[in-house]
């Protein structure tokens, strides 16, 4: 019961930790969907898609998706899925995090944007760590 418990605590300050970027006035919430991460220590090139994302918004990564960073730079990223649903991108999320240099404990603000025909855009912001 202990372990159950300890999970939840972690899984609900996430979750604060998220909603305090938009109250603290740090970020202005996104309009289309959108989720927050950081970089993954030991998977800094991969990104993963909430699966909660994936199913409340009916996104389709079937289309080309294309990173746009704050100064509007595009990162070609190639969509994988696995046999569970998840999904992660790969190909540009680490050169747009290298560029911009973010760093592990940054908060990345990822919005979809469709775009012109098939092809879809993740707008990605950052909340740096040490704004302080």
């Amino acid at each position: 019961m202990t372990t159950t418990s300890a999970f939840f605590k972690v899984f609900i300050s996430e979750i604060n930790e998220k909603d305090l970027i938009f109250q603290a006035g740090l970020a202005q919430q996104p309009i289309n969907p959108y989720f927050v991460t950081k970089v993954m220590q030991k998977r800094e090139a991969d990104l993963f898609i909430p699966m909660d994302v994936i199913k409340d918004f009916n996104l389709d990564f079937t289309q080309e998706i294309i990173l746009v960073d704050p100064r509007r730079r595009e990162f070609c990223a190639k969509c994988k899925q696995w046999k569970d649903g998840r999904i992660m991108l790969s190909g540009g999320w680490k050169s747009l995090c290298r560029l911009n240099l973010v760093t592990q404990d940054d908060k990345c603000i990822c919005e979809f944007v469709q775009g012109e025909g098939r092809r879809l855009f993740l707008n990605v912001t950052f909340v740096r760590a040490n704004m302080n």
